[in-house]
This record gives structure tokens, C-alpha cells and sequence, in this order.
């Protein structure tokens, strides 16, 4: 098994991010993704919101895997995400979001689970931290005899490896998002052509003054 692990600090405060999840896809660096669907979506006992989605990949293998295992460059990865509000473990603790995937295509030869946590940084509220970490473990043939595992260990590899690519296209993908949805259109709003005002403006404002809670 080959573990990956990433973390990061997305300059956004966390209800920004919190919505910003629902409209990650699609985004131009993450065109892998081709649809989302969701599946289910209810609320727990506690108040956290579950929803269940079914997401659709479309990328192509290395050769040499593709005549390996055989499969198709279309891949299905069923997701469920917490959306767990504040102060379940206590009355100061935060909201959080805990998502968790798994592969369904391809997983008699690989499975690949995925964790992820976005929480308020306790340093500051206009940024969130973001932590991720995912499992990979080669299955069926590919696990047993020393011959086979060696190839398994290939697999594995192939696999940690395209993952943490998309990992990080998906990050800055996500933040081109955020830009989008909380930034860019608040300099909209606040422009003078948008509120009909043509004369020059000259002040200055931060993203962090912008949305301070």
C-alpha cells in the first residue's frame, strides 16, 4: 500500500469554501471530471448534512496498464461528504466538512480511498485549512506472489503519482472557484459602472477586508 498526503491553507474563509465545494466542477484545470451526480442526500440525526454523489473520470492509463488490466478510460468514484455545523463536540467547536471516495471502476486491481477535512484555521478566519489523504493498494493478483506484487508495487506507484497530480491541478482549480464565486464578483458589485456611478474610484480593498465576518 502507498499512502499520499497533502495539506494547504485556502485564503478564503470557511462558509466560502463551505460553498464553494457544490460549484468546484466543472473548472477548466479539472476537465478529468466530465459529470457529478448526486446520488443521495439527507440530513443525520446530529444535524450533519450527508450527501452521496457518483463522479465520472475520464483520463487514460499508461499503456502498459491498459494491457495489464484491461478497463476503460471512463472510471466512476462514489464520494460522500459530512457537512457537519458547529459545536457537535462541544459548544467551540467549529464546522467542518469531511469527505470520503472510493473507486468503483477498476477495483479488483486497485483500490484508492480518499479522505479529505476542511476546517477553520484557528489562526485566522479568512483562511481554511485544508487536509487531505488518500490510500492506494494494488488488489486480487496483483497483491500475491512476489512476481505479481512487483508489478502490484508499479501499479501503486502509477497510481500515488497521477494522483498527486490531479491533487494539485484540483487545488488550484478550486481556487480559481473561490476567486471567482467571492471575489471577482464582488469587485463587480462594488464597481462604478455596476451601481451606475462613472466617477473614478480610487480606494483600495483587500480580499481579507472584504468578506471579514
Amino acid at each position: 500500500m502507498i499512502t499520499f498526503e497533502a495539506q494547504h491553507l485556502f485564503p478564503f474563509p470557511f462558509r466560502e469554501v463551505a460553498l464553494g465545494i457544490w460549484h468546484k466542477y466543472p473548472n477548466e484545470l479539472s476537465e478529468h471530471i466530465t459529470s457529478v451526480d448526486v446520488l443521495n442526500r439527507s440530513f443525520l440525526s446530529d444535524g450533519t448534512l450527508r450527501t452521496e454523489r457518483l463522479i465520472t473520470i475520464r483520463q487514460s492509463a499508461p499503456r502498459w496498464i491498459m494491457k495489464l488490466v484491461g478497463g476503460a478510460e471512463e472510471q466512476f468514484v462514489r464520494e460522500v461528504i459530512f457537512s457537519k455545523p458547529a459545536g457537535l463536540s462541544g459548544p467551540s467547536s467549529p464546522a467542518m466538512i469531511l469527505m470520503g471516495s472510493i473507486n468503483l471502476s477498476m477495483s479488483s486491481i486497485m483500490i484508492c480511498k480518499e479522505k479529505i477535512r476542511y476546517e477553520p484555521s484557528p489562526a485566522n478566519p479568512n483562511y481554511t485549512i485544508f487536509k487531505q489523504i488518500a490510500e492506494m493498494e494494488a488488489q486480487g493478483r496483483l497483491a500475491a506472489g512476489q512476481t505479481w506484487q512487483a508489478i502490484g508495487k508499479q501499479v501503486e506507484s502509477w497510481g500515488r503519482d497521477r494522483f498527486a497530480k490531479n491533487a494539485a491541478t484540483g487545488r488550484e482549480g478550486f481556487t480559481g472557484v473561490l476567486k471567482n464565486l467571492f471575489v471577482d464578483q464582488a469587485i463587480q458589485r462594488s464597481s462604478p459602472e455596476h451601481n451606475g456611478d462613472n466617477s473614478k474610484d480610487t480606494s483600495q480593498s483587500s480580499h481579507r477586508s472584504l468578506f471579514s465576518a
